[in-house]
């Protein structure tokens, strides 16, 4: 009986770091490919992972503090201002390249998230004062 109960206590030990090691991974995975693939919703990214929605959400909001749907609009800005500040591209084919459906989706997350119109931030060299806001891209 005492072999068993150590066993069993051990099994316990080693899942739960298992599942503690997993849990980092499975943010910084889904992060990785909503780089790669900026388009992809939650859905697509659970099945590519093998996690339920649930699961990630809880994730997400433990170790970065922020829901799903706010990082991958954070990481999908990082790639607009990279898009238009280092290659030159125009707003809409920028906005287009990071995920976002059309300019005015674009438009109304920048402001949510930035604060100001992308417009401004790039006319009023507003980009220079709040490079801490835009480390959105650096992934976890």
């Amino acid at each position: 009986m005492r072999l068993r109960s150590a066993l069993a206590n051990a099994w316990r030990a080693t899942s739960r770091h298992h599942e503690e090691t997993r849990a980092s991974s499975v943010v910084e995975l889904a992060c990785w490919l909503l780089l790669e693939q900026p388009g992809l919703d939650r859905a697509s990214v659970c099945r590519a992972l093998d996690v339920s929605e649930s699961y990630l959400s809880r994730r997400f909001q433990s170790e970065l503090g922020v829901s799903f749907a706010e990082q991958r609009a954070r990481l999908r800005i990082g790639r607009f201002v990279t898009h238009v500040a280092r290659e030159g591209k125009s707003y809409l084919e920028a906005a287009l390249l990071s995920g976002f459906g059309s300019y005015s989706q674009l438009h109304r997350v920048f402001v949510q998230l930035v604060y100001v119109s992308p417009r401004i931030y790039f006319g009023a060299g507003i980009r220079n004062q709040r490079a801490d806001l835009l480390s959105f891209g650096s992934g976890p």
